[in-house]
């Protein structure tokens, strides 16, 4: 979609927004189930005193969610400062 028009700034905008989540989505969940390890451990400190334990796909969900929450927060962002909804 080409922009050679004011009119067609929120709409470009929008679309970049669901596209980017619709094909993100697959591309997190492929790399979290099949790339990072099943189970992993970080240690924060400087003499780990802090170990937190997870798994892959609390990694996906953990994205997931950030990334459908951006999507969310935009649409609404979007409709309340919107010229088109005065």
């Amino acid at each position: 979609m080409t922009v050679d028009q004011p009119d067609k700034i929120e709409a470009t905008l929008k679309w970049q927004l669901y596209i980017s989540c619709g094909l993100l989505t697959p591309a997190i969940v492929l790399i979290s189930l099949f790339i990072l390890p099943q189970n992993f451990t970080f240690v924060i400190g400087e003499h780990g005193e802090t170990i937190i334990k997870s798994h892959n796909w609390g990694v996906m969900v953990c994205v997931l969610l950030g990334l459908w929450s951006g999507m969310i927060i935009g649409y609404f962002t979007d409709y309340y400062t919107s010229n088109a909804y005065a």
